[in-house]
Order: C-alpha cells, then sequence, then structure tokens
C-alpha cells in the first residue's frame, strides 16, 4: 500500500476509466440544484480544493 494525494488518486482513477470519472463529475453536477451548476462549475471547484492535474486530465479529454 502506498499514500497517495488525493490528485494523484483521482488520476490513477482517470487512467483506469475516465467514463466513470466523468460519470461522478456529471452525478455530482446533476445534483446541485440550488444553485444548478454545470460539469464546468463543478470542475472549477475541484481545481480549486486542489486536484488541479486531474481537472487538467480530464478538460483535455472532454
Amino acid at each position: 500500500m502506498e499514500a497517495r494525494s488525493p490528485d494523484d488518486f483521482v488520476l490513477d482513477q482517470i487512467d483506469l476509466d475516465d467514463r466513470i470519472v466523468w460519470a461522478c463529475v456529471q452525478q455530482i453536477a446533476d445534483s446541485r440544484k440550488n444553485p444548478p451548476e454545470t460539469m464546468e462549475d463543478v470542475l472549477d471547484e475541484l481545481e480549486r480544493v486542489g486536484l488541479v492535474e486531474s481537472v487538467a486530465a480530464l478538460r483535455t479529454r472532454i
């Protein structure tokens, strides 16, 4: 077992199956009703909390 940063963990998940990670991001966006949020809003929020490399990887796979 190896300790990983949250960003590294999510990057590993993207490498395994980016479609699942995209589905999770979409689910988060869909659950935000007040106020409503888009996928881009969720990605911006994830980037602000430190998932910089993961969000960059997702954005290149759009």
